[in-house]
């Protein structure tokens, strides 16, 4: 099982926050998501999409962007993004993205 990944949270604005990991969970250029099944490639982004309420994830180096619609508060939001943030980079040894 992989070590447990460091997560910091920073805000951009009411809808957008930037998860940055330890660890990079895309490298090459910025990749978009705006669904799990479009996410199909990329692990990490399906279990944040997987989220309610979370509409977008951005990848890009070590810094997981996400978007959410508005209904809830990060207070209640970023727990569990945190935990699906984990959960799949446990599965994944090295976050499981295509170009890495």
């Amino acid at each position: 099982m992989a070590s447990s990944v460091s997560i910091t949270a920073e805000p951009i604005d009411e809808r957008r926050r930037n998860f940055i990991l330890d660890r990079a969970v895309h490298t090459n250029g910025v990749r978009k998501y705006s669904s799990a099944e479009e996410a199909g490639d990329a692990p990490l982004a399906q279990a944040v999409l997987g989220v309610p309420d979370v509409c977008e994830v951005v990848l890009s180096g070590n810094v997981l962007t996400v978007v959410q619609n508005g209904n809830q508060s990060w207070g209640a939001l970023e727990p569990q993004i945190r935990y699906a943030i984990e959960a799949a980079t446990h599965a994944e040894n090295d976050v499981g993205f295509s170009g890495r």
